[in-house]
């Protein structure tokens, strides 16, 4: 038995080592982000107009569930008005059974990208 736990313990150690150095990396971003108070304000906005969309679309629970997380990358790329402006037309033009998420995705090459906001200004521009 000791030289089984002999033969671990240097995996168990790096990995324990690994993974307390990812979690402390994250939570360092975590807390640079939460920081900023323009970008939690912006959040804050969009998060409270999804909230007043719901109202007004008459959203079920299923279409608004969505994470700050979702929402966090918007305001870096986009001002909060222009994010308004996508998220009624995105709802207008999908009437049903569009959702904030999907809304919220982004590309996966830049995920500082909102797709529909990137695909509505390509469409606008060529037209």
């Amino acid at each position: 038995m000791k030289l089984l736990n002999d033969f671990y313990k240097p995996f168990v150690e790096g990995y324990q080592k690994k993974n307390i150095k990812e979690e402390y990396l994250k939570d360092i971003k975590n807390e640079k982000e939460d920081d900023d108070p323009v970008l939690v304000t912006a959040v804050g906005g969009v998060r409270d107009y999804f909230f007043d969309l719901k109202n007004e679309f008459s959203l079920n629970a299923s279409q608004v569930k969505h994470t700050d997380l979702e929402i966090l990358n918007l305001p870096k790329s986009y001002n909060v008005d222009e994010i308004k402006q996508m998220a009624r037309r995105f709802f207008e033009e999908n009437s049903h059974g569009a959702k904030i998420s999907d809304f919220l995705k982004t590309e996966k090459a830049f995920p500082d990208k909102n797709i529909f906001i990137e695909k509505t200004r390509r469409d606008d521009f060529d037209y």
